[in-house]
């Protein structure tokens, strides 16, 4: 925070200084270079720096460090037709879902079909799916 009441000072006095020198006719208008365009205005009214990022041997000493490894409840739908409706709700029953360990992927979980390439196919698969159609089964996967 005082870096931040620090820049706003040199900025506002760097501004009564320049209105002055126009006022006094030392410095011409199109001398005068937009905040944007300086290359020591680093920040207005920005926050200090911080780090946001926790190093993983201090992960389990941090109270505000939640993990989400473990067993999930999950619903896979073949189509958005089928999804389970209202899901969100918090007096949902998932009680008949199934289960998958997170991290995970639930295609390897024997949900949907496992697919991955970096290059073309060499033959062709059995079931044609679009791209649109993989990001819609992607989305029905629910937790």
């Amino acid at each position: 925070m005082h870096n931040v009441l620090k820049l706003q000072s040199r900025y506002l006095l760097g501004n009564f200084i320049a209105a002055l020198s126009i006022m006094n006719g030392t410095v011409n208008a199109k001398d005068i270079v937009n905040d944007w365009e300086n290359p020591d205005v680093l920040g207005i009214n920005k926050r200090s720096y911080h780090a946001t990022l926790i190093p993983p041997s201090k992960k389990k000493d941090n109270a505000s460090v939640i993990s989400l490894d473990g067993i999930w409840r999950f619903k896979w739908s073949a189509d958005p037709e089928h999804r389970p409706v209202n899901f969100y709700k918090d007096n949902y029953d998932v009680g008949e879902w199934d289960s998958i360990q997170v991290p995970g992927n639930w295609q390897m979980q024997g949900y949907g079909i496992p697919i991955y390439t970096n290059i073309n196919y060499p033959f062709a698969p059995k079931l044609q799916m679009s791209h649109h159609r993989i990001f819609i089964a992607t989305v029905i996967g629910i937790r």
